[in-house]
């Protein structure tokens, strides 16, 4: 995977993508083992739009 936490924009691969993303953003531990220190997701700007409509649907 491509580091992002250096990144000062949007990586191409990213802004391309049409659902959701989920990023973390992890740190090595002194025992050699990775922790997760904060998460959050890309979405599209039209996203929330989307999701409403994708809720309003009918089954």
């Amino acid at each position: 995977p491509e580091p992002l936490a250096a990144a000062r924009a949007l990586p191409p691969v990213l802004g391309a993508r049409q659902p959701p993303a989920l990023i973390g953003v992890y740190e090595p531990c002194d025992d050699g083992t990775w922790r997760e220190t904060a998460r959050g997701f890309v979405v599209p700007d039209d996203w929330p739009a989307r999701a409403r409509a994708f809720a309003a649907q009918v089954d």
